[in-house]
């Protein structure tokens, strides 16, 4: 008989899931669709393509201020669903002004009509590379004298400092040489 007064048969421990081994060094590109999957389908997004590829659908100009949210649609259907973008600063205006293109961009890239409307959700778009700015360049001996001659006629010091400091920061932001 069993110690346990609850007349209970002990159970055997549960083996530990085995963890899958791959054999060889894979692309990540090749297992991140795999990987992602099931956060883009909680978020509408049955092909994940459609952030990934978000530049080609809307255009450089559009893509550089926009970000694809999440895509909902009517219960029990999948086309003429409502697609969340997040719009920065003025993009929302022109976003609102090309909305039918973009509509049928996205329904040519899907294939069929997915998506009925979009819903404009002005907040600030997280910072991405392609969002970040480049350090200022060096500038050479010729472009400093340059400008230090342009200010040296101002009489006030602090002025002339200033303004010289302003041009180099200028000439320094601008990626093309001056003339």
């Amino acid at each position: 008989m069993s110690d346990d007064p609850s007349g209970k048969k002990p159970q055997a421990k549960k083996k530990a899931p085995a963890t899958r081994r791959w054999g060889k060094i894979r692309n990540i590109g090749s297992i991140m669709p795999g990987v992602t999957r099931d956060t883009m389908q909680k978020r509408g997004f049955m092909q994940g393509e459609i952030i990934t590829r978000w530049r080609d659908i809307v255009g450089n100009d559009l893509a550089q201020d926009t970000s694809p949210e999440k895509l909902s649609f009517p219960r029990s259907e999948r086309r003429a669903g409502t697609l969340q973008v997040r719009v920065g600063g003025a993009a929302a205006l022109a976003m609102q002004h090309e909305e039918p293109q973009i509509i049928q961009r996205i329904n040519r890239f899907f294939g069929y009509a997915a998506v009925a409307r979009l819903k404009l959700i002005q907040a600030p778009l997280p910072v991405t590379d392609a969002h970040k700015k480049e350090p200022p360049r060096e500038l050479g001996t010729e472009e400093v004298r340059s400008i230090d001659a342009e200010v040296e006629e101002t009489k006030d010091p602090a002025l002339r400092d200033a303004l010289a400091r302003f041009g180099r920061s200028i000439a320094a932001a601008n990626p093309k040489k001056r003339s």
